[in-house]
């Protein structure tokens, strides 16, 4: 990489580090507020452990870029944007009741399209 684009890795690494802490925050607030009170320890705890592996095989991510760094900046920023894109997907929770059963669970995220929607417990039976 040449020296005239070292300013703009460094400046975008730090702000992947500042996304990257906020996201892990945001994390256990969004989840706490996503799923029902039945599953909600669980859905934090998958949540954060989630985290806790990206945070685990980020340094093998890194040392793929021996040579050029073009790899591990691309692996980097597309896991960054797909996540951003899904997180899209997810219902709003501002100013709403948080669901306090499975079934309640289903109907708050039901606003998503069709194509999206996780099957309800009836659509499971045989």
């Amino acid at each position: 990489m040449s020296a005239e684009l070292e300013w703009l890795t460094t400046t975008l690494a730090l702000l992947g580090k500042f996304g990257a802490s906020g996201a892990f925050s945001l994390a256990y607030v969004y989840t706490a507020e996503l799923y029902p009170d039945s599953l909600r320890a669980l859905g934090v705890g998958v949540a954060s452990a989630t985290g806790r592996v990206g945070s685990i095989l980020a340094p093998f991510i890194a040392d793929l870029g021996q040579g050029d760094t073009t790899l591990p900046l691309c692996i980097f920023g597309v896991a960054g944007l797909v996540s951003a894109g899904l997180t899209m997907l997810l219902p709003e929770t501002s100013g709403q009741d948080l669901p306090t059963s499975i079934d309640e669970a289903i109907q708050f995220g039901s606003r998503l399209p069709a194509a999206l929607q996780l099957p309800t417990p009836s659509d499971l039976v045989i």
